[in-house]
């Protein structure tokens, strides 16, 4: 990049190389966190920066533009990782239709138990309403039991009590549709 155009005894410009040192300095905080972490003297770092020099060595570039690759893979890897939501709450009627769908396919709220480990009480209180909101956690356990139980339904077939709901469902969809034309 920039000592293509080199000078005279193995140099190159200090304006070539100038960007390149105030992003280094900028990532890593200051002159002293460089010498540091890439071993470039502080003081060579001060007279490129102050403007003392009119050209720097060809081997004191080549160092800074390759302590500022190391720098910015650096700082690429250690960018934060935004962590999934694991906490918090849900609302109910958001989760109310799939919890009503799981207990529909597996039978009954005991099987869904017997199957899933939900207990009884906390899938019948979110399938009624019967709570304005819930825990992420449990929510996230009703949604991936309703999975697990929609691709067994899918390997094995649904209950006969689901298949009936559906037919019934179906049915008064006709009958809704038939008489008022929605």
């Amino acid at each position: 990049m920039m000592y293509g155009t080199g000078h005279q005894h193995g140099t190159v410009p200090r304006a070539e190389v100038l960007p390149a040192l105030k992003e280094l300095i900028s990532r890593c905080g200051s002159p002293y966190q460089v010498m540091r972490r890439h071993g470039i003297c502080d003081q060579t770092l001060r007279l490129i920066v102050r403007g003392q020099s009119a050209s720097v060595r060809r081997s004191t570039a080549y160092q800074i533009t390759s302590a500022l690759d190391r720098q910015r893979r650096l700082d690429e890897e250690l960018r934060p990782v935004r962590k999934p939501r694991t906490s918090g709450y849900v609302l109910t009627e958001m989760l109310a239709p799939r919890a009503k769908e799981l207990i529909l396919r597996c039978g009954s709220a005991g099987r869904v138990e017997k199957l899933h480990g939900i207990a009884r009480a906390t899938v019948l209180t979110v399938a009624g309403h019967e709570t304005p909101r819930v825990q992420y956690r449990t929510a996230q356990r009703i949604l991936l039991a309703l999975s697990a139980q929609r691709k067994l339904d899918r390997r094995e077939g649904a209950s006969q009590r689901f298949l009936a709901a559906r037919r019934e469902h179906a049915k008064m969809e006709g009958q809704l549709e038939a008489r008022y034309g929605l």
